[in-house]
């Protein structure tokens, strides 16, 4: 019993530690906001052994006038961009046609379940139908499979950073709407 304890533990741990090995992009994404100030924020994180220009990259963003579903969502637009932008870098090909010929295999990991569900192809978008176009370009470059992972159980030091990043990131942007709703009030 405790054998079996101990593989699926290792499974577990691979699943969530080192997918790089099995995949030739990793994409751990998280968002941050909330329904009552419509502020979010969100952060990537790309890594690749095959790929050294996406050895670690990391990519944050914010705006106002979202929800946490679609901070999640651009979490992860925002790393497959990444992905195609450090691939443009590359001096001696040309990136876009060899990514068509490769067609490299990408990981997505989020805590965001739905997320997770649509872009396994287990339930239709229902939401954000805009970003779920914009996903379906990148799908005509990569293979692209996700996977959920468990928030706030610190499985994944990616995971920790991105969920750390796009929390502070909508705070700094909170912050900055409140001193200017503050400075607009002092000029009224």
């Amino acid at each position: 019993m405790a054998t079996q304890s101990n593989h699926t533990q290792e499974s577990s741990y691979h699943l969530y530690v080192s997918p790089e090995d099995d995949y030739d992009f990793v994409v751990t994404s998280d968002g941050s906001g909330h329904y009552t100030d419509m502020i979010g924020a969100w952060a990537a994180i790309v890594t690749s052994k095959k790929y050294p220009q996406c050895g670690r990259v990391t990519s944050v963003g914010c705006c106002t006038h979202t929800e946490t579903g679609r901070a999640e969502f651009l979490a992860i637009l925002t790393g497959l961009h990444t992905i195609i932008t450090s691939m443009q870098y590359e001096k001696h090909k040309s990136s876009l046609t060899m990514l068509e010929i490769t067609m490299p295999t990408v990981l997505i990991i989020s805590d965001r379940k739905d997320l997770v569900d649509g872009i396994s192809g287990e339930t239709e978008p229902e939401k954000n139908l805009d970003l779920w176009y914009q996903f379906s370009w990148y799908t005509k470059y990569f293979d692209i499979k996700a996977k959920h992972i468990p928030g706030h159980k610190r499985l994944r030091e990616e995971h920790e950073r991105v969920d750390c990043l796009s929390g502070l990131g909508r705070l700094v942007l909170c912050d900055f709407v409140n001193i200017q709703k503050e400075i607009k009030h002092i000029r009224d």
